[in-house]
């Protein structure tokens, strides 16, 4: 039977805390622990960049719903060439709607950098329209977890409110406590000693101040599947969630969107063929877009769960990261061994199955409301905690070609070029 999506999650959130132990081991952290230090600066973006194409040998035909899906910015993109992210979708002349943004920026990147990065990141949404999710952090560092919030409030200033889709306080929260070098003692107070809410409540009444429109920008924060362990969700003195839930539905109602990270990817129920080393049986349920599916089952439980908790069936419902790993990644290994090892699980051509699966999925769950708006993790290939993870469209800042160039569907034409606009970047 397919693994529950709470346990799914788990098993990835081992691995990405695996693979941040090895990381401190072999390079040493960062002094807020988040991840190794960087390496050298690189150079500030310039302010009259030619347009970046990624060039691709095939075309994918039709986006559907475009207006409600948009792209993750990794961090690779965001530090290393902000003036590269597609104003439209990759092997499509479909434009991206969306951008979400994990942060405003890395306290340990370049400083010189920050302020061309966020002009690339202003001149794209004017110049395509695209509106961004905002993150911003919660840690057991308040000093941090402040400073970062200035720079986020800074940051959706010079945005403005018609650019912003949303703005999500913490990512994956029910997973900190998996996390290298976190405390019992910072989960307590994360939860149970009410830090996590009575930051969220002070961000919103920071929002607000703002003025400008920012009072009613849509709220959220961000889960993972493990947040489905639970009745409704998961609540343990480790990750109070479902408690936090319910302040937040009664806090701020219909301005809030209930949103979770999913990876058919990482899913630990995936298994080997019987009596082979192939892994048809897998692949073929993480590209099923039916609500039976490996993605969109997730979503069916997680509606199902919201109801529960709100009595709606049509709360705002976000899926803000979904995608695939070709090559395959590092950190899958301590998710899902036998995928690690299934020499078809990580290609290419099922990368692109799940892209073009993404891009022309109706959103819909059947009888249930599907998601309102989706993410796809992401722009280019990045490293977590410098382990390498290869989600991306694009390898690296320094290629002018998408990563996929070989078409294996039916229904895709050669050739087009993914542009971008013109924006402060290299």
């Amino acid at each position: 039977p397919p693994v529950p999506p709470f346990l799914r999650e788990m098993a990835r959130a081992a691995s990405v805390a695996a693979a941040a132990l090895l990381a401190a081991t072999l390079a040493g952290c960062s002094a807020d622990g988040k991840g190794p230090s960087p390496g050298p600066a690189p150079k500030p973006p310039g302010p009259t960049a030619k347009p970046y194409t990624c060039e691709s040998e095939f075309k994918i035909e039709g986006v559907v719903m475009p207006g409600h899906k948009g792209l993750a910015l990794d961090d690779d993109t965001f530090r290393g060439c902000p003036g590269k992210i597609p104003v439209e979708w990759p092997h499509t002349s479909e434009p991206v709607a969306s951008l979400r943004m994990f942060k405003a920026w890395e306290a340990d990147w370049p400083e010189e950098a920050r302020q061309p990065a966020w002009d690339a990141i202003a001149q794209f949404t004017q110049r395509s329209g695209a509106k961004v999710l905002m993150g911003t952090q919660i840690t057991c560092n308040e000093t941090a977890d402040d400073a970062d919030w200035a720079l986020v409030l800074r940051l959706l200033k010079q945005l403005g409110p018609n650019s912003v889709m949303g703005v999500a306080i913490g990512n994956e929260m029910e997973l900190l406590y998996t996390k290298a070098n976190i405390t019992k003692q910072c989960i307590t107070n994360i939860w149970a000693g009410g830090y996590f809410w009575r930051k969220t409540v002070e961000r919103v009444q920071d929002l607000e101040k703002l003025g400008d429109g920012f009072g009613n920008v849509t709220l959220t924060s961000v889960f993972g599947g493990a947040v489905l362990g639970g009745g409704p969700f998961v609540e343990t003195p480790q990750a109070m969630a479902l408690s936090y839930l319910r302040n937040a539905t009664k806090e701020y109602g219909s301005r809030w969107a209930y949103s979770i990270n999913v990876y058919p990817y990482y899913d630990p129920g995936n298994h080997w063929d019987n009596h082979s080393h192939t892994c048809n049986a897998a692949i073929t349920r993480g590209l099923d877009f039916s609500p039976e599916g490996d993605m969109p089952s997730t979503l069916v439980l997680f509606r199902q769960k919201l109801q529960e908790l709100t009595g709606n069936t049509n709360d705002t419902m976000w899926l803000t990261e979904t995608g695939w790993s070709s090559p395959r990644a590092d950190t899958l290994a301590g998710a899902n061994l036998q995928m690690a090892q299934c020499a078809n699980f990580s290609t290419e051509k099922v990368l692109q199955r799940y892209y073009d699966g993404v891009l022309n999925w109706n959103m819909t769950l059947g009888e249930i409301q599907g998601p309102d708006h989706i993410f796809y993790f992401t722009i280019r290939d990045s490293n977590n905690f410098g382990v390498g993870e290869h989600f991306g469209l694009i390898h690296t800042c320094d290629n002018a070609t998408c990563k996929m160039q070989q078409d294996y569907l039916p229904n895709t034409t050669t050739t087009t070029t993914t542009t971008t606009a013109a924006a402060g970047g290299n």
